[in-house]
């Protein structure tokens, strides 16, 4: 964890994002709660000022069960964390085809953030 946390603290260094509003898109996976373990500890190791949203896109293509038990782990950590948390969903069900969801989750990405003020979105995905 040590390498992957001086790898976010020069991302943070780079693209100064110390102390401005920040998105972490969260499936509540374990790349994206890693993510949001680290962005966490920077904050708190810098005494940073940075609010933080977690986003959580629902599909609309898992039972409702599934994605009940992504929310409660999204809260969990919103409240760990003192952070808010936002749900984002279409209008209606989208494609099941990887890249229109991609689009699809980019898309209501983009709205969140104008609505809430955010300067950066953090995304993580493993290989």
């Amino acid at each position: 964890m040590e390498d992957l946390a001086e790898v976010l603290k020069g991302y943070f260094q780079t693209h100064q994002l110390q102390n401005h509003p920040m998105a972490i898109g969260c499936s509540a996976g374990v790349d994206s709660v890693v993510l949001a373990y680290l962005v966490f500890h920077h904050l708190r190791s810098t005494n940073s000022s940075s609010s933080v949203f977690l986003y959580y896109v629902d599909h609309r293509q898992r039972e409702p069960s599934e994605v009940k038990g992504d929310v409660e782990v999204i809260e969990y950590y919103s409240r760990a964390y003192n952070w808010d948390y936002r749900i984002l969903r279409g209008e209606q069900p989208c494609s099941s085809d990887e890249g229109a969801l991609r689009v699809y989750r980019h898309q209501l990405f983009g709205e969140a953030t104008k609505l809430d003020g955010i300067s950066a979105l953090l995304l993580a995905h493993h290989f």
